[in-house]
């Protein structure tokens, strides 16, 4: 099947199934309204929610009153509907109030702690939805000694629930699964959940499919963890399964080993409009694939962090990707493809990423095929708005797919938006002999902005940093129309930032004052190298052992030191005698004020 046929399906049945649902609620409301049979009040008719099960009929339903229940669950193989008045009322508030607690301090440690349990071959009949599952500690797994455990919150073996408008939270499992669970052919249908802050010793912090086929539409996956020594997955975790993802989060999910956000053992995975954002491990970022091939569309990858594919990380796997940002990613570069990983990429914009964009093995397809590396422009980046501007690069008719890339709709327009030029700098940059003019960048100005509005006076950087001059740009490349351009010494923009430790990427945050708008208070990012200038070892102090080093350098056929750009101080691109005269000077009371910056962490070799 194409892959277009089969986004249009999922679509089309996602919508199917929201309009039944909601048909269901005002027949379920007339029912209940009346007293009528085939409802189960809880906890007025049934002390206990198992109780209520044990007592339904397929086709019950059984309604939970807000409040907190100390209960581990079984749906026993019933086609019965458990749900909070959510399912009446419609109420967010009512989900977080209706909780079922499977906190074994209070119900007592068993090997079979999940707090919700499908393991009888329900169906779509079966249906969890407006409730909150917590503090599961997750059921035994046979053969393991008694140590590892799975399925925290939800239990899914050989089953195919429906599980929706619920949050499932901190349950926390020694082995897989921390949040979910699903094994042997399991094909649980997820809509409008969010799963956050559960955690595994393993694998799959939210989430552990194994030989599964789980549809997950309209989720938030946030804050789950896989923690030290073996936590290899912190958000979800697909193993030879085919998984169907469409418009779901994955935000702030933090690994100690291996992935951060995603993996795909051996699982053509479909994700579509899927945003990954601040999800870090010590391997892969956001998304990790091996040995088959899964379909990124629409997608987004901001913001997180690995040293090797921050954005995503491929093993003997042609994923394709298409119509996609990989952007702003930390440490690593955006695109990794390993051992013969062979990714089809499309109308996908790469850009920003620490280190790298169109490299290695994806360095042939940049600028091919629609794909490009340019600010995709999102509306709000640094809090939380992954819709671009109807300017970006990224919105339909002005790029040559002549499409949307990324996962979120453009969405504001005439934004004004800030940059920095350049846009990567050293703590040495701040200490050079040729001074190094750093420019902030003001533009875009249309939809009602003028530059004839703004009080030019008033603009600072990183809250009160005045610019040492400032001008009115006809034009400049990547902006439209009128550009304000503010000049700093290099000295004073670095030390606005305070310290440099490590590569670091940061927010350079402009404030300024309209005439007659609301404030000016935008955000360009800036990657920060952290250096001395003058220490050659690395070791934080600039000292007569670096002089030692670069005198042994220049005459005597030394080693090269550790860090050899640290003397380059005139940062021409080259190392000769002009720079170690002015290493001597500075060791020895000369000249230049001491470095703005007084230490550096060396960076950790990967």
């Amino acid at each position: 099947m194409k892959m277009t046929e089969t986004l249009t399906r999922v679509a089309h049945a996602t919508r199917l199934h929201r309009l039944t649902r909601r048909t269901a609620l005002l027949v379920l409301f007339a029912a209940v309204t009346n007293c009528s049979a085939g409802t189960i009040n809880v906890p007025v008719q049934s002390p206990t929610i198992q109780e209520a099960i044990e007592l339904a009929d397929s086709g019950d339903t059984i309604l939970i009153a807000p409040g907190r229940y100390y209960e581990r669950i079984s749906f026993l193989g019933k086609a019965a509907t458990v749900a909070g008045w959510f399912l009446i009322y419609g109420d967010p508030s009512l989900v977080a109030a209706t909780v079922i607690d499977g906190n074994p301090d209070t119900l007592g440690q068993a090997d079979t702690g999940s707090v919700v349990r499908f393991v009888n071959e329900e169906g779509a009949g079966s249906i969890l939805c407006g409730l909150t599952v917590q503090n599961g500690a997750g059921t035994h797994r046979a053969g393991t000694g008694g140590v590892f455990y799975h399925g925290g919150g939800v239990l899914c073996v050989g089953s195919s629930p429906i599980i929706e408008d619920c949050i499932i939270r901190q349950n926390s499992v020694s082995g897989t699964g921390g949040g979910l669970y699903m094994s042997e052919g399991s094909t649980p249908h997820l809509v409008n959940c969010t799963i956050e802050d559960n955690q595994c010793g393993m694998l799959g912090g939210a989430l552990e499919a194994i030989y599964s086929a789980p549809i997950l539409n309209h989720c938030l996956i946030q804050r789950n963890s896989a923690v030290f020594p073996f936590g290899a997955v912190a958000g979800c975790d697909f193993f030879y399964s085919t998984p169907a993802l469409t418009d779901c989060r994955f935000i702030g999910n933090n690994a100690a080993v291996v992935i951060g956000g995603v993996s795909c053992y051996a699982s053509p995975a479909l994700l579509d409009h899927c945003v990954f954002i601040g999800n870090a491990a010590n391997f892969a970022g956001g998304f990790y694939c091996y040995g088959a091939a899964p379909t990124l569309i629409n997608c987004a990858f901001v913001f997180n962090s690995a040293p090797n594919g921050a954005g995503i990380y491929s093993e003997l796997c042609a994923f394709n990707l298409g119509n996609s940002i990989v952007a702003f990613n930390q440490q690593g570069a955006g695109v990794v493809p390993m051992f013969e990983s062979a990714p089809d990429i499309t109308c996908t914009d790469i850009y920003g990423n620490t280190g790298g964009d169109w490299i290695g093995g994806i360095a042939l397809q940049a600028d091919q095929n629609g794909n490009l590396s340019a600010d995709p422009l999102f509306c709000d980046a640094l809090n939380g708005d992954f819709h671009v501007d109807w300017l970006s690069p990224c919105a339909p008719g002005q790029n040559s797919c002549a499409s949307l890339i990324g996962a979120l709709d453009a969405a504001c327009f005439g934004t004004l938006r800030a940059s920095v030029v350049p846009d990567t700098l050293h703590a040495f940059d701040a200490n050079g002999l040729n001074a190094l003019v750093i420019t902030v960048l003001l533009g875009d100005f249309t939809a009602g902005y003028s530059v004839d509005d703004i009080d030019l006076a008033s603009l600072r950087v990183n809250d009160s940093l005045a610019p040492d001059s400032v001008a009115v740009l006809l034009g400049y490349p990547g902006f439209v129309g009128q550009v304000i351009a503010m000049y700093y010494a290099a000295d004073r923009f670095i030390s606005s930032f305070g310290p440099l430790w490590d590569v670091t990427t940061k927010p350079c945050i402009v404030i300024g004052l309209f005439n007659d708008k609301s404030d000016i208070s935008l955000t360009a990012i800036v990657t920060l190298i952290g250096h001395i200038s003058g220490d050659l070892n690395s070791d934080g102090v600039r000292d007569i052992s670096d002089l030692v080093a670069a005198v042994d350098y220049f005459f005597d056929s030394g080693n090269e030191p550790l860090s050899l750009p640290a003397l380059d101080f005139d940062r021409n691109g080259r190392i000769d005698i002009t720079d170690l005269v002015r290493l001597v000077e500075l060791m020895f009371g000369g000249g230049a004020p001491e470095p703005v910056h007084s230490r550096l962490i060396r960076l950790r070799s990967l």
